[in-house]
């Protein structure tokens, strides 16, 4: 039984791993985690704030994933590097995939899209992007 639930429990951790990148960009900086009670300000917006760009963080997860999903592990990444911000976040799906599999595409904005297949199943890629910073 313990046999069972392990490889259950390995087989729901392999299935819900996600893609989390970390592209630095500035190389004088130096990756340190920030403890658990920093804030971590994640905005679609540009700051005003002043801040230097460190890198950007890209999420990739299933068609299934939601903003929720994306935010969460786009902060814990952040964190993980030491980063206080994250702007000019965009959520988006793998649009290659869908130009070049699918007819058309119904539905009102990247998350609630229908699609309609005229080829083979593939898969499909919800992306996020954004911006790392630490304010000056």
């Amino acid at each position: 039984m313990k046999r069972i639930t392990f490889f259950i429990v390995l087989l729901m951790v392999i299935s819900c791993s996600s893609n989390v990148k970390f592209i630095q960009t500035d190389d004088n900086y130096e990756l340190r985690a920030k403890p658990e009670s920093a804030e971590i300000v994640i905005t679609p917006n540009k700051l005003n704030l002043p801040h230097n760009p460190i890198g950007i963080i890209e999420v990739t997860l299933d068609k299934r994933a939601r903003k929720l999903e994306f935010t969460r592990l786009m902060t814990e990444k952040a964190r993980e590097i030491g980063a206080d911000a994250v702007m000019m976040v965009k959520y988006d799906v793998d649009k290659d995939v869908y130009i070049d599999r699918y007819a058309k595409v119904v539905g009102k904005g990247p998350w609630r899209h229908r699609v309609f297949r005229t080829k083979r199943r593939v898969k499909v890629n919800k992306i996020a992007t954004g911006i790392a910073v630490v304010f000056e």
